[in-house]
């Protein structure tokens, strides 16, 4: 199982999902059976004509609690193509220990290890290397394990204050 969460109306989320449906979804859905959950608030045509296509793999629908359904509904995957900044769900995500699998412009900023913590995919043969790699149950909960461990060590509040502090107080010396 995989998943996709969030606002599909803002247009890097939206692009990025598109590309992932048109050119890796595909292809994987010939070598794996996967089900592949949509969620947002908003569906563009865009996404339901690939549901359509797609309508034995691909599920849409909206959710009240994003942590709830991350929980329920596999591996995640981020494709973005562009966008900046640090992308909150995927930190959400690995607090509670789900296998996330992004593009390399949706983990920048993320202090992650690639293999460890989280899974780069940037191709084709990427997302086929990381459905191996998840379907190995063992595989699955030591990145579960090491990203939950990621984000206790280095994105709890407490953590990221105390670091605020410090580099506010190199700069007032």
């Amino acid at each position: 199982k995989l998943f996709y969460i969030g606002s599909l109306d803002w247009a890097p989320n939206r692009n990025g999902l598109i590309w992932f449906l048109k050119y890796i979804f595909p292809q994987l859905i010939k070598k794996h059976d996967i089900i592949l959950k949509i969620a947002s608030f908003y569906i563009p045509n865009s996404i339901k004509y690939y549901q359509k296509k797609y309508s034995n793999n691909i599920i849409l629908t909206s959710t009240q609690n994003a942590l709830q359904f991350m929980a329920e509904n596999g591996a995640m995957i981020v494709p973005l193509l562009s966008g900046s900044g640090i992308k909150v769900k995927i930190l959400e995500a690995m607090s509670i220990g789900v296998n996330v699998i992004a593009s390399s412009i949706a983990a920048e900023g993320i202090n992650y290890t690639n293999l460890k913590n989280i899974i780069i995919a940037d191709s084709i043969n990427d997302y086929f290397n990381a459905i191996e790699i998840i379907k190995n149950p063992v595989n699955y909960e030591n990145i579960s394990n090491n990203a939950k461990a990621l984000i206790q060590n280095e994105y709890r509040i407490e953590n990221v204050t105390s670091n605020l502090i410090k580099e506010y107080s190199k700069l007032i010396c």
